[in-house]
């Protein structure tokens, strides 16, 4: 497989990453809703595209999206293009209405789709069980793998999977999203949030304190008064601690594409691997890039993206473009 060599447009950063996220036209694909009920009571909506393939690829997104993302449903379509059905899952509250408990969902929550793996292991018929991660979602995927060890394979049927533009370094994420170079993405992921926590608030009145949101700046601030508190963490601090990907690496037992590009604006640089972790697991194959923004990596033209035909390749042990 070539390396990713955008044209001249998609060398600058924050147009591939605004491109893939806001302008990219994902056609042809049809979604079937399932409605996933959780062991405590609460949901999650599932977006499947079914192909007739004798694998599924789960698919995980990132913070505030959901499977009707341009990124999503380009990989469903790559996927299904290449014999793979595809199962976009919409985090808590992600699927167009609010869920039903105060918790909703975090970068280090794997609880979820280790329910969801096991389903599909116990009742759904499929020779490959395959895995997708972008952003967020790509973080949790890690987290889950590395959590599993060995069982990922044995216990669930977990073939391979793939993650990209992963914060596997929350922390430094964090950072990176705070800096004065990326407003307009705080901006928007705050005003999201905060609309997210307006619903929730309708449904618990008595939980949720907005009094003082707006004055809220950054990402971190968010996470100190909201995220960490709604989701058992005394800070920010402890939350990027528990949530990263990055530690659990050394436990991940299958193999694993991870894709970081380190024009990437939204990652700092503990979340690309020095020397020594890269050749800490011979499970993870690390690729990163001179250029591809976040979750960006496009082209113009209607066919796959790069990241989306590297991965199906890795899926399907076929070399080349």
């Amino acid at each position: 497989m070539t390396a990713y060599k955008p044209q001249r447009i998609f060398r600058n950063a924050h147009v591939n990453t605004v491109y893939h996220s806001q302008v990219r036209n994902v056609s042809d694909l049809i979604y079937v809703r399932k409605k996933f009920e959780l062991e405590d009571g609460d949901f999650l909506d599932l977006d499947l595209s079914f192909t007739g393939g004798k694998s599924l690829a789960v698919i995980l997104h990132g913070l505030e999206s959901s499977a009707g993302r341009p990124y999503m449903k380009g990989m469903a379509k790559a996927l299904n293009d290449s014999g793979i059905d595809a199962m976009c899952v919409n985090f808590r509250g992600c699927g167009g209405e609010p869920n039903r408990l105060l918790r909703f969902y975090h970068s280090g929550d794997t609880e979820d789709v280790r329910q969801i793996i096991r389903q599909i292991s116990n009742e759904m018929d499929y020779e490959n069980i395959f895995m997708v991660g972008f952003s967020l979602g790509a973080n949790v995927l890690l987290k889950f793998l590395g959590e599993e060890g060995t069982n990922a394979k044995s216990g669930y049927g977990i073939s391979k999977a793939a993650a990209v533009s992963v914060p596997c370094d929350l922390a430094s994420a964090s950072k990176a999203l705070d800096s004065s170079g990326n407003f307009i993405y705080r901006k928007r992921f705050l005003k999201k949030l905060g609309k997210t926590l307006a619903r929730k608030k309708e449904l618990h009145p008595d939980k949720i304190n907005l009094s003082d949101f707006k004055k809220i700046k950054t990402l971190k601030e968010y996470d100190d008064r909201y995220t960490s508190v709604l989701h058992g963490f005394s800070d920010s601090n402890e939350y990027y601690e528990k949530a990263s990907s990055k530690p659990y690496l050394r436990g991940i037992s299958i193999p694993v594409l991870i894709i970081n590009a380190l024009d990437d604006p939204f990652l700092g640089k503990e979340c690309y691997p020095d020397e020594n972790e890269a050749r800490e697991n011979d499970y993870i194959d690390w690729i990163v890039t001179k250029f591809g923004g976040h979750v960006g990596f496009s082209s113009i033209g209607n066919g796959p993206f790069w990241h989306e035909k590297r991965i199906c390749g890795h899926f399907t042990d076929i070399d080349g473009i």
